[in-house]
Order: structure tokens, then C-alpha cells, then sequence
């Protein structure tokens, strides 16, 4: 009988000719991180969203799967790297991608972006002024010491944690729970794994509340253990669906139903929430948030799975520039908003610039810049050579 390591391994084996790849879950990452455009240029209108429909419409819809899918699909792929180095190769490799565009992006995107974005919102001050003290200013915008950055320091603790994680998925017990619990709901595994995401949800937040909160409240850090702690659940099931096949095809379905009744649930918790006690309102209201989130991240998984299953030149593209993309976005996201403003004060013709604008001048700044100079590359997304259309049908390291 072969070591329970082994067996779990052979449930995630790829399927034959798919060169070690499951394709789809790369076009999933991509969409999640270039998703980043739509959601991340909202905060041009801050503190006016709320009051901008069809803003706060996307602003929801983002909340609910962008960040969660981008950490599914991470878990994934470092339980992949994880599995085919050895510990040191895992860190260095490690290091390489997370550490490094971290301490880059750190230095100089986020300085930089975070000036625009405070000029835009309170009034333009110069790049002296801004560095000089300025940023000490009161800001009515989302300037933030780590901006969107802040996924890279939740990736570098959810690495850390890897091992341990992969430690439990690969015991016994949680093996034989997991096949379990896989045999006793199958047909509906898809609606079962909306009380497990809400359980952990739960948890993570009340570890937040009743321990974390007392140690970083006050401190520049307190988002980032609390979306850590939000969004580990996710990470752990993006291992988990590396590790058995038969979970990662429970959560590439799409329903219908799931989506309409979760969806019309948060509706009306999010209206008539707030006449019920708040801790039953709260445990409903993230148990039905978790199921709606599972079922559109679901949904994502499961179309990427049916129409982009196959390696190709767009694919390729998207996935290699997905990270410079994602790390740089913001910073363009502004530069078209400022260029927008040149023309009208309008919300939602600024928006509409940005849209049209950011995207493709980022995807032109990772192709012309990023991915042609060594050291950019290096330092952005972790790789030393480049990546051509003719690798394709090769498998990727993650």
C-alpha cells in the first residue's frame, strides 16, 4: 500500500498530455490580478462611492471574489513548488518571487503612486513637498503605507506557513476526514464546502477579535494580519485542491442556484441586517458572504476550466505578465486618471479613462520594459529569463 504522501499525490497528478499544467488555474490567477484595473480604479471616486451605484455595484462584486481567488489559485501553486523542491529550493524560489518584488515595489512603486494618489484627492502638491512631509497630511483618498502591496506581505506569511500546511494535508487523519467528508457529500460538495469557508471565515475573524486585534490595532500592520487571517482559509483550500483532484472538481462548478439564493440572501442581510442582535447578525451575514464568495469563485474556476484549458501565446502573455501587471497598475491606473482630468471632472468619464487606458499601458510597460531589462524583470517578478510564445506547451514554474 503506497505511503498516504504518495497516494495524495497521485490524486493530483495532471491529466495525460497536459505537460504538468492545469491551465486554466494560470487563466484564473491572470484574471483575478488583471481584475485589479476595474476594482483598484474605483478609488479614483473615494470617498463618493458609496453614493455612485454602479461603483459600489463593482466595489461588492469585487470584495466578494477577487482577493479570495487570486489566494485559492496561489495555494495551489505553492503547494506545487513545494512539492517538487527540496526545503531550500522552496525558499530560495521563494524569496526570489515574493521577497524581492516586495522590497522593489516597496521602494519604487509605492512612494511614487502614493503621491499621485493624494494629489489627486486633495489637491496637487509637488514630489518635494509630497516626501518632505506632506504625505504626513490629513488625505481624504486611499494613500496607504504598503497601497495594494499588501498581497505580497499575506503571500510571504502564507509561504512561511506552507510547510506546516502541507504537513496536515499529508497526515492521515486529514487524508481520511477529507475522503471522508468528499464520499458523504458527493453530488452536493459544492454547497457542503460554503458551511466550511464560513466555519473558517468565522474563525479567522474571531481569532483577529478576541487575540490579534490587542497586539496590532494600533499599528501600521493591522490590516495586513487581518486580511491574512481572512483570506488563509482560501489559501489552505488552494493546497488542499493541489493535493486531491476530486476536491479541486468541487469547487469548478457552476450553480445557478447557489449564486441566486446566496445572492438574494446578502441583499437582504446587508438591508435588514442591522434590526437583528448583532452577533447572530454577524454569523449569518459572513456565513452567507462565504457561501456567495464560493459560489462565484466556483463559477470563475469553473468557466477558465471550460473554455481556457489550453496552453497558448495569450495565455502564455497573460500569465507572464500577470504579476508586473498587478504590481504596477495602480501607478498607471492614476497617470490616465490625471490625464483624464486634463478633459472633465466627471467620475465616470475618468473612470472610463482609466479602463481604457491603464490596461494596455501597463501590458505595454511589462512587455517593452519589464520583461526586456534583466534586472527589472529579476526584481519585479522574480524570474531571471524570459518567457516566449514557444513555451506554451511547456509546463511553467510556478
Amino acid at each position: 500500500m503506497a505511503p498516504v504522501g504518495e497516494a495524495m499525490m497521485a490524486a493530483s497528478a495532471p491529466k495525460p498530455g497536459s505537460g504538468g499544467r492545469i491551465f486554466y488555474l494560470d487563466a484564473v490567477r491572470a484574471f483575478a490580478m488583471f481584475f485589479g484595473i476595474m476594482a483598484h480604479g474605483l478609488t479614483i471616486a473615494s470617498p463618493y462611492i458609496n453614493d455612485m451605484p454602479l461603483f459600489l455595484a463593482i466595489k461588492t462584486y469585487n470584495d466578494l471574489f477577487r482577493a479570495a481567488t487570486f489566494f485559492l489559485v496561489s495555494g495551489f501553486f505553492t503547494a506545487l513548488v513545494f512539492r517538487k523542491n527540496d526545503f531550500p529550493t522552496y525558499v530560495r524560489t521563494r524569496s526570489e518571487v515574493i521577497l524581492i518584488p516586495l522590497i522593489a515595489s516597496m521602494i519604487f512603486i509605492v512612494p511614487f503612486t502614493n503621491w499621485m494618489i493624494h494629489s489627486w484627492h486633495n489637491g496637487y502638491m509637488s514630489l518635494w513637498a509630497y516626501f518632505s512631509g506632506g504625505y504626513r497630511n490629513p488625505t481624504v483618498g486611499n494613500d496607504t503605507w504598503a497601497l495594494h502591496i499588501w498581497f505580497l506581505y499575506s503571500l510571504a506569511i502564507y509561504a512561511t506557513l506552507a510547510p506546516l500546511l502541507a504537513k496536515i494535508i499529508d497526515s492521515n487523519w486529514f487524508s481520511k476526514a477529507l475522503n471522508y467528508y468528499l464520499d458523504r457529500t458527493a453530488g452536493w460538495t459544492h454547497w457542503a464546502n460554503v458551511i466550511l469557508f464560513a466555519i473558517a471565515i468565522m474563525a479567522g475573524r474571531a481569532a483577529y477579535d478576541q487575540g490579534f486585534r490587542y497586539l496590532v490595532d494600533d499599528t501600521m500592520w493591522h490590516w495586513i494580519v487581518r486580511a491574512s487571517l481572512n483570506h488563509l482559509p482560501m489559501f489552505f483550500m488552494g493546497m488542499v485542491t493541489f493535493t486531491n483532484r476530486r476536491f479541486l472538481d468541487s469547487i469548478s462548478v457552476l450553480s445557478i442556484p447557489g449564486i441566486i439564493v446566496f445572492g438574494v440572501a446578502y441583499w437582504a442581510i446587508r438591508e435588514y441586517g442591522a434590526e437583528m442582535p448583532r452577533d447572530i447578525e454577524r454569523v449569518i451575514y459572513w456565513t452567507v458572504r462565504g457561501g456567495l464568495s464560493v459560489f462565484l469563485i466556483s463559477s470563475i474556476i469553473w468557466f477558465f476550466k471550460t473554455y481556457a484549458n489550453k496552453p497558448g501565446k495569450w495565455l502564455t502573455f497573460a500569465v507572464d505578465s500577470a504579476y508586473s501587471f498587478y504590481l504596477f497598475h495602480f501607478t498607471f491606473i492614476y497617470a490616465a486618471a490625471w490625464f483624464s482630468r486634463l478633459f472633465t471632472h466627471n467620475l465616470y468619464i475618468n473612470y472610463l479613462f482609466v479602463l481604457l487606458l491603464a490596461t494596455p499601458a501597463t501590458l505595454l510597460w511589462h512587455a517593452y520594459v519589464i520583461d526586456r531589462v534583466p534586472f527589472l524583470r529579476y526584481i519585479f517578478t522574480g524570474k531571471k529569463t524570459r518567457r516566449t510564445a514557444t513555451d506554451a506547451s511547456r509546463p511553467k514554474p510556478a
